[in-house]
This record gives structure tokens, C-alpha cells and sequence, in this order.
């Protein structure tokens, strides 16, 4: 009977022991999405860090030299219509936009008029009158600018990340807190079930070891089964910023993994240190 129930305790150990090491990599994962993808600054940093700005600012400087080149307007004057200062502070918007309450899409109709209203101006110093045609032809050209600006100063995909944060915002608290519960509880058993509560630190350093292999290598793992670099996304500047979005969230596992390493080597040390029963 002796000998049944030290089985019994050996079993109910490892089973504790690995689906602890379980919950603290799960851990690790739902704490970087609260802030990661559910943090606007983390997003806001990545913008700002990506230089996503500058390559939008060069492409459109290049679409809209074209567009003006049809349109019979200089570079000059199509290029003033490129505001970088404008450009971030709607990025950072769009953002706030995203992370908000209410499913409010960024409008652009003050950059089609400003647009518009370059044009005309233009026209006028060349005294060309303006007729309905011609009218037309630079709403047109407005349109397009502004179309080719909205491109580049919204949040790509928007319609879908913002229902996909207010999930993960929803569920992630709940589910961290029940994770620290159900890890108090294997801990609990590790200790309970053993006179010895040598035994139960033995099982916990297994635990922690196992853990810290699988936070460790997690992030390795990622970056080479999702190689984002390989992605064929246009225009150009959104491959730049998706790519440093991701690597980043990668990255930041790291962090978690070394705290996760100081608490095994810490433990493990207190097992090596306690050579008899306490």
C-alpha cells in the first residue's frame, strides 16, 4: 500500500510538473500579446522605428510625379503635395483609431481638398482658365493623390486586426489570471504529495527546466518557420513595417525566456544547496 500511494504521488508529480512548465509558457505567450498586439505604443514604436514613413514618403513621391506627369502638373508642385510631418501624425491617428472603442475608419477628405486646392492654385499662376473639363480632370488627379496617401497613412488591414484586439484584450485577462491559479495548484501538488519537500523542488526545477528550453526556443523557432522577409506584400512599405512589427514581437520573448532561465538557475540552486529532507 506504501509503495501504491509513492507511485501514485510520483504520477500525480510528473503530471503537475509538466503541465506547469505548459502554463508558464503559455504564460509567456498571452503576456507578450497584452503588450504587443494589444498595446497601441508597441505599434506606434514600430511605425516610428520601421522607417515605414520614409519608404512611404519616397513611393509617394514617385507615384505622384507620375501621376502629375499625365496630368500636365511639374514634380515640384506634386511633390509639395507629399507632407511627411502630415503623414506620421496620421499614421499615429489611424492607431489610436485602431486601438479605440468605436470601429471609426480614418478619413481623408481634408487631404483630397488640400490637394485640390494646390492644383487649382497652380493652374491659376499659369493662367489657364479653368474650365469643366478641366475642373474635372483635377478632382480627378486629387482623388487619386489622396487615394495613394490613404494607402499609406491607414492601418493595413485594418477591418480585420481591430475585432481580432478586442478578442485578445477580452480573453487574455481572464485566461492569465486562471493561469496563475492553475500554476499555484500544480505547485501546491508538487509539495503536498511529498513528505520530502526536497521531492517537490526536484519536480519544480524539472518543471522550470523544461520550461526555459521551450521559451528559449520558441523565438528561434518562430523566425524560421514564419519568414516574413519572404513575403511578396506591395507596395514596399508595408513588407518593411510588417516585417519589423513581427521580428519585434519575436524579439520580445526573449525578455520573458531570461526571467524564465534566472528562476530555474535560482531554484536549482536551492535544490542543489538542501542535500537532506526540509
Amino acid at each position: 500500500m506504501k509503495l501504491s500511494k509513492t507511485s501514485i504521488a510520483r504520477v500525480i508529480s510528473i503530471a503537475a510538473a509538466w503541465i506547469f512548465s505548459m502554463l508558464v509558457v503559455l504564460l509567456i505567450g498571452l503576456l507578450i500579446l497584452r503588450l504587443t498586439l494589444c498595446n497601441p505604443n508597441f505599434l506606434k514604436k514600430q511605425i516610428l522605428d520601421s522607417n515605414y514613413i520614409s519608404a512611404a514618403e519616397q513611393e509617394m513621391e514617385e507615384n505622384f510625379k507620375s501621376y502629375g506627369a499625365a496630368g500636365g502638373f511639374e514634380s515640384d508642385v506634386m511633390l509639395s503635395l507629399v507632407n511627411l510631418d502630415m503623414l506620421r501624425n496620421d499614421l499615429l491617428s489611424a492607431v489610436d483609431l485602431l486601438y479605440g472603442q468605436t470601429a471609426q475608419e480614418p478619413d481623408y477628405t481634408v487631404y483630397e481638398e488640400h490637394a485640390y486646392q494646390i492644383l487649382t492654385q497652380n493652374i491659376a499662376e499659369r493662367n489657364i482658365t479653368m474650365t469643366d473639363e478641366i475642373t474635372e480632370g483635377v478632382r480627378v488627379l486629387a482623388q487619386t493623390c489622396a487615394s495613394d496617401y490613404a494607402q499609406r497613412a491607414t492601418i493595413p488591414f485594418l477591418s480585420y486586426l481591430k475585432p481580432l484586439i478586442l478578442m485578445v484584450q477580452k480573453i487574455t485577462f481572464g485566461a492569465i489570471l486562471g493561469i496563475i491559479a492553475a500554476s499555484a495548484v500544480c505547485l501546491w501538488l508538487m509539495f503536498a504529495l511529498h513528505r520530502n519537500k526536497r521531492n517537490g523542488l526536484a519536480y519544480t526545477c524539472q518543471s522550470l527546466i523544461a520550461a526555459s528550453v521551450l521559451s528559449c526556443a520558441a523565438p528561434i523557432a518562430l523566425d524560421l518557420f514564419l519568414p516574413v522577409e519572404s513575403l511578396l506584400l506591395s507596395p514596399a512599405s508595408l513588407k518593411l513595417l510588417l516585417v519589423t512589427y513581427v521580428q519585434n514581437l519575436f524579439a520580445s520573448i526573449w525578455p520573458f525566456s531570461i526571467a524564465v532561465v534566472v528562476v530555474t538557475a535560482a531554484t536549482c540552486t536551492v535544490y542543489a544547496m538542501k542535500k537532506t529532507h526540509f
